[in-house]
């Protein structure tokens, strides 16, 4: 099929002109079967919250590897933590013998993870368990079935993960999720209806960033001198700055030139020369340098290498991790066992260790927060079971065993047996949990808001609910989200009731149209 775009080119006005553009887009079906699955663990406990520290799950998690890796010449697998991706490769080593499996995710090095790849393309490695480093971007080769440990945040990752099997023309894509817990089992219902529909989230591309245009100003003005007027024209040539305003283009060049080197802080000083009466801006000494060696828009995510004694780079650690350890401690990294001979200030340095190691480390990198898909499908699970239609209605055609199906049942009956009268939450409805325990801390009452709507929702939600709570009450309140629930440090006051409270602060912030 075709279909007619557009594209802008400087016009005879101060407007762009549009030209067309056309997408050649033949349509092609790929065939993908998406399961979910909920073992029981080894120990023979079967609850969607068996093992609340997850550690029953991994065991069937292992278990269920064990036996693909058996049948599977090549299985991938996916997590969204690195620390979750050592930890399943050493517990599936240890279970199936040293060699079964490797770990893959950024902060190894950029030489183990090539080598991985290319025994992976081969076939010599029975298992991969990776985080999204090989979502994208290379030919990894015939992989047999993909699994997800743990539910994917987002639809998108997902098919790219599942897509990784069956990668050839006519093929079926094979793809297994394996929750760890009840809400997680919630979440990997919606995933699979959202896979079965095709539905992945919006791509919303971002207008005008300020960031970027620094960088691509100091860019354009690195080698030659450029007009100020002709640079705002050719600048909005670039999709992104089509319609960027003039004034956040003389701001960004003013601050770029100086404005605001008076400010602490120090990557605010000159980049450019700004001629006003001429209009000509240049680059000041040692901008190309910089331009050479900055990270772009990445953030520096403060890590620390990893080496040998000779110098050989292994990977990345984190910087908090690296804090938290003293010489001879040792961990598992890599599939491999180290033992730590060296803490430096950017680096630490590590032997070879010839026994099991204590723990595997953690990173903590970008937060991402549930997609608005998942939230939604969540959210109308839950309002089928309110309902009183029971899951079953909701999870039709969703590929999930019936162990899964069973376990999801079990999870949301036994929540809303606990709430009682409360509603669940759903789209039009959040639930407000009040916990009290004197010997636990005696001063303040910690309210839990049950929403489910991600992170990009709950986070805001925290910020203005305690605003709000401390404008109105005088008091200091403490609030931290995640992508499940916003909780709320009450402390106790004479005459104050903190589900009034809370409950008065959300009508007001709320939208009475």
């Amino acid at each position: 099929g075709r279909r007619r775009l557009s594209d802008s080119r400087p016009g005879a006005s101060d407007r762009y002109e549009s030209r067309p553009v056309a997408l050649v887009n033949p349509p092609a079906e790929k065939r993908i079967e998406l399961a979910v699955d909920f073992p029981s663990p080894p120990d023979g406990s079967s609850g969607p919250d068996a093992g609340v520290l997850n550690t029953a799950r991994y065991g069937a998690l292992v278990q269920e590897l064990v036996d693909r890796t058996r049948k599977n010449r090549s299985t991938l697998v996916f997590t969204d933590s690195r620390r979750r991706a050592e930890r399943i490769a050493f517990l599936l080593n240890e279970a199936s013998g040293t060699g079964t499996a490797y770990a893959h995710h950024g902060s190894l090095s950029k030489e183990v993870r090539r080598l991985v790849e290319e025994r992976l393309k081969q076939g010599d490695l029975p298992c991969v368990v990776a985080t999204g480093s090989l979502e994208l971007g290379i030919d990894i080769g015939t992989v047999d079935e993909v699994v997800m440990a743990g539910t994917p945040g987002a639809v998108a990752p997902a098919l790219q993960r599942v897509g990784r099997s069956g990668h050839g023309v006519g093929r079926t894509s094979r793809g297994t999720v394996f929750p760890f817990h009840g809400t997680d089992l919630l979440r990997s219902a919606a995933l699979a209806g959202a896979v079965r529909d095709r539905e992945i989230e919006p791509i919303g591309p971002i207008h005008n960033p300020l960031d970027i245009l620094a960088q691509a100003i100091l860019s354009l003005c690195a080698l030659e001198p450029r007009n100020v007027d002709s640079l705002y024209e050719d600048i909005r040539c670039f999709p992104p700055f089509f319609d960027l305003p003039r004034a956040s283009y003389d701001r960004v060049v003013e601050m770029l030139a100086g404005r605001y080197e008076s400010a602490r802080l120090r990557d605010l000083k000159p980049r450019l020369r700004y001629d006003r009466l001429s209009g000509s801006l240049s680059a000041a000494d040692g901008t190309l340098p910089l331009l050479y060696s900055s990270g772009g828009a990445i953030p520096d995510r403060g890590v620390y290498s990893l080496r040998l004694a000779d110098g050989t780079r292994i990977g990345e650690l984190d910087e908090e991790f690296v804090w938290e350890r003293r010489v001879g401690d040792a961990f598992s990294f890599g599939t491999r066992s180290w033992r730590i001979t060296e803490i430096g200030p950017e680096a630490m340095e590590v032997a070879p260790l010839g026994r099991p190691a204590d723990f595997v480390p953690f990173w903590k990198a970008e937060t991402q927060y549930r997609s608005p898909v998942l939230v939604r499908r969540m959210l109308e699970i839950l309002e089928s079971f309110e309902a009183g239609e029971g899951p079953d209605a909701a999870l039709e055609d969703l590929g999930m065993t019936e162990r899964a199906r069973s376990a999801l049942k079990r999870f949301l009956e036994a929540q809303k047996n606990i709430q009682g009268d409360v509603p669940l939450p759903g789209p039009h409805a959040v639930s407000l949990e009040l916990c009290s325990d004197s010997a636990l801390r005696g001063d303040a009452v910690t309210a839990v808001l049950h929403t489910l709507r991600g992170g990009a929702v709950n986070g805001p939600l925290a910020l203005a609910l305690s605003a709000e709570l401390e404008e109105s009450t005088g008091l200091r309140i403490e609030a931290i989200a995640d992508d499940d629930f916003v909780l709320i440090i009450f402390p106790v006051a004479p005459g104050i009731s903190p589900e009034r409270e809370i409950t008065e602060a959300l009508r007001r912030l709320g939208d009475a149209h």
